[in-house]
C-alpha cells in the first residue's frame, strides 16, 4: 500500500506468558516468569490476565519476598500449577516511511511491466518447449479374463408351491 502524508501507526499485538509458582486454598495463585521486575509488575496493575484452562484472573501486586517480577493474582476459580497464564498487551508503533507517496497511480507511472518492454522494443518472447501442450496418448487398460465357475450349494424344495435353488458363482484363480 502507499503511504499518505498522515502519520501511520500499527496496533502491535503481544501474549506475555508466566508459570505458577504457588496455588493458595483460595483463588489466588503467585505467578512468576511473566515480568522482569517489580516496576513492570506495578505498571501491569489491574490488567486481565487468563489461564490455558479458560480462568479469568487480574493481576494485583508485586511479590516482595520472591524472585524478580513475581506476583499475586486472583482468579474466578483455583487454578492448577501445570496451568500458565497469559496477559494479552497492544501497543501502537510508528513504521518509517521509506518512499514518497504517488498521488495518481496514471500520471506518475514510474514502471513498465515486462510485456510493455517487449512490445515497445518488439522482442518476441521464447517459449519454452517444457510449456507446450502435448497430445497425451495412453495405452489401453488390459484387463484379465474373468473365468467363472457355477457351484451348486442345495437341492430345490418340493414342498411348497414355489422350490427354490441356491447357486455360487466361483472364480477360477
Amino acid at each position: 500500500f502507499f503511504f499518505n502524508d498522515t502519520a501511520t501507526t500499527e496496533i502491535y499485538t503481544e501474549q506475555i506468558v508466566g508459570s505458577v509458582r504457588c496455588v493458595q486454598e483460595t483463588d489466588t495463585a503467585f505467578i512468576k516468569g511473566m515480568f522482569t521486575s517489580s516496576l513492570e509488575v506495578a505498571k501491569f496493575e489491574g490488567a486481565k490476565i487468563k489461564t490455558v484452562s479458560g480462568i479469568r484472573g487480574q493481576i494485583k501486586k508485586a511479590v516482595k519476598g520472591g524472585p524478580d517480577g513475581s506476583f499475586r493474582a486472583t482468579f474466578e476459580d483455583k487454578i492448577l500449577m501445570s496451568d500458565l497464564a497469559f496477559c494479552r498487551t497492544w501497543y501502537q508503533i510508528s513504521p518509517e516511511k521509506y518512499y514518497n507517496p504517488i498521488i495518481s497511480f496514471v500520471q506518475n507511472r514510474l514502471m513498465k511491466t515486462n510485456w510493455e518492454l517487449k512490445k515497445e522494443n518488439k522482442v518476441k518472447s521464447i517459449q519454452n518447449p517444457d510449456s507446450e501442450y502435448k497430445e497425451i496418448v495412453r495405452q489401453p487398460k488390459v484387463f484379465a479374463p474373468l473365468v467363472l465357475s457355477l457351484i451348486h450349494i442345495s437341492e430345490p424344495t418340493r414342498q411348497a408351491e414355489i422350490s427354490y435353488a441356491v447357486f455360487c458363482l466361483k472364480k477360477k484363480n
